[in-house]
């Protein structure tokens, strides 16, 4: 052996072991410090030695004795500092940590916070196919429950519930989050909304009720194709509410399938039809004539869109239009508006 090993081993090795031995695992930050001192000196096979046979089995002792329900020093305090020297020898360990978090969560409910704040410093550590499929076996289903027997209620909106679930988003897979809300929420939330737009409504209240709905999202939910789809419904059915019947007029030459004309004067005046002999032939010929009518500026703003559409300038307003809905950019977002609601603002 050489000379410098054996003075290691032999002198300096005994001292290290026995202070070890009296180490307390919960408070790591020295003896942490003083390997990483050491660490430059040390031949390799005396580092992992150090490593393999005196940190790992002192900490596996420890993370069997850990009882996540009564234990008050987080297990990520102890464990996650021994990371950059340790790496991959403490994967070992994992398993042992997600059983008894597993056991801690059979009986938690979304109402406490505290499960999140113990699992959320693993997120990273674990594999990430690992933490899905924990946050899918343990966290989701409760999540579900949360949100099948969440009441939607515009007249007295209780938000805890939705706040319990909407706080894991980015925890639990994006994907789960979606599902949660596509089977669970939105399906209620679309027969509240379609039943209230039967009662001959306040739609104000029902703009203000949608767009703070719509505020409730964090955006990397707002984004995603689903919610998009089913925020789109919504609004489609507000519009035909709005709208009312709509008149058609066929062209004057119709070919065999003929088409048709939507008449969108007769639907700005509520289903009234027109005298006029000229028929508005799209949504944005509409918006374009009232503008005209009221003396009001509308064009498009070069170079500006908002997720494909033509953003325009209508008076003092920047607004772009979908699927025949409206909407203005105001304090930051963008809102759906009844187009006399917008005449009125910007005249």
């Amino acid at each position: 052996m050489d000379p410098y090993h054996r003075l290691i081993w032999d002198v300096w090795m005994p001292f290290l072991r026995k202070s070890i031995l009296e180490w307390n695992p919960r408070q790591p930050d020295h003896l942490i410090d003083f390997i990483e001192q050491w660490a430059p000196y040390l031949p390799q096979w005396i580092f992992d030695n150090i490593l393999d046979q005196l940190i790992f089995p002192i900490l596996n002792r420890e993370v069997e004795a850990w009882n996540p329900l009564t234990d008050p020093i987080p297990i990520h305090s102890w464990t996650h500092p021994w990371l950059p020297l340790m790496k991959d020898r403490l994967e070992p360990l994992y398993q042992p940590i997600r059983a008894k978090l597993s056991q801690a969560l059979q009986n938690w409910q979304p109402s406490d916070s505290s499960a999140k704040a113990v699992l959320l410093p693993w997120q990273k550590v674990f594999k990430q196919s690992t933490w899905d499929g924990f946050m899918n076996t343990y966290i989701v289903p409760k999540l579900v429950t949360t949100m099948q027997q969440f009441i939607i209620d515009p007249r007295q909106q209780v938000l805890d519930p939705w706040h319990w679930f909407i706080s894991w988003y980015e925890v639990v897979p994006l994907a789960s989050m979606i599902a949660i809300l596509e089977k669970t929420f939105f399906p209620k939330w679309l027969q509240v909304l379609n039943v209230w737009l039967n009662t001959n409504p306040n739609y104000q209240e029902i703009q203000r009720w949608y767009s703070g709905w719509r505020s409730l999202l964090p955006l990397a939910i707002i984004n995603h194709t689903i919610i998009k789809e089913k925020l789109t419904e919504g609004l489609v059915m507000i519009d035909r509410r709005i709208s009312g019947p709509v008149n058609v007029q066929p062209t004057p030459q119709p070919p065999p399938l003929p088409n048709v004309n939507v008449n969108y004067e007769a639907i700005f005046n509520r289903g009234v039809a027109t005298t006029s002999s000229t028929v508005v032939s799209s949504f944005k010929d509409l918006v374009e004539k009232k503008a005209s009518d009221h003396n009001l500026l509308f064009l498009p703003i070069t170079n500006r869109t908002f997720e494909g559409k033509q953003v325009y300038q209508f008076g003092n307003a920047n607004i772009y239009i979908d699927k025949n809905v409206i909407f203005v950019y105001e304090n930051n977002q963008w809102v759906p508006l009844r187009l006399n609601d917008l005449i009125h603002r910007v005249v």
